[in-house]
């Protein structure tokens, strides 16, 4: 018998898409995070606080389009999910472990875009604030928050290859095995 309230918590989701799996996909947007910061310390015309604001803006508009493409694409995936037409994948064990995983994608990838725009909203904010802090201690937290917002931003954009990738999976499971 299925446990639902397990079925329908973070914790069957992080089961799904794991902190391995999450730390494996993350590869790239930390490379490229340490590559962009690296610059942002190499040049000479920009301070951190300065870079934090024009990172900030610009993930203002994105991550909104990428909140709403991700909710409209994950509702016609219910869709499609609650048709016949996936049936027999959901009658096989692989079948049910890549609708889970493709499940999670959607829920992990939602749920990391909107902390991120929280967390973009929050360092405007207090960058709007002015706060006036020590040479070195700014050095320190503006560093962090440069890091974390460009992780944010290339994280979101990278995991979209992650999400096509199982979507194509699925499509590819229908045409494969048509109607078994």
């Amino acid at each position: 018998m299925t446990d639902f309230y397990y079925e329908l918590s973070w914790k069957a989701a992080f089961k799904a898409y794991s902190l391995k799996q999450f730390g494996k996909d993350s590869i790239i947007p930390i490379v490229l995070t340490i590559a962009f910061l690296v610059l942002s310390f190499v040049q000479k015309e920009l301070s951190l606080a300065s870079i934090i604001v024009k990172v900030s803006d610009m993930m203002i508009v994105i991550l909104p389009v990428f909140i709403s493409i991700l909710i409209a694409a994950f509702a016609i995936w219910i869709s499609f999910f609650l048709s016949k037409t996936i049936d027999f994948i959901k009658d096989s064990e692989d079948g049910k472990a890549l609708l889970n995983e493709l499940n999670a994608s959607f829920l992990i990838e939602i749920s990391f875009s909107v902390i991120g725009m929280l967390f973009t909203i929050s360092a405007l904010l207090i960058a709007e604030m002015g706060f006036n802090i020590d040479g070195n201690y700014a050095t320190i937290v503006n560093t962090i928050v440069l890091f974390m917002l460009l992780f944010i931003c290339f994280a979101v954009i990278w995991w979209l290859i992650y999400i096509a990738k199982n979507l194509h999976n699925i499509a590819k499971f229908t045409i494969l095995y048509p109607h078994q």
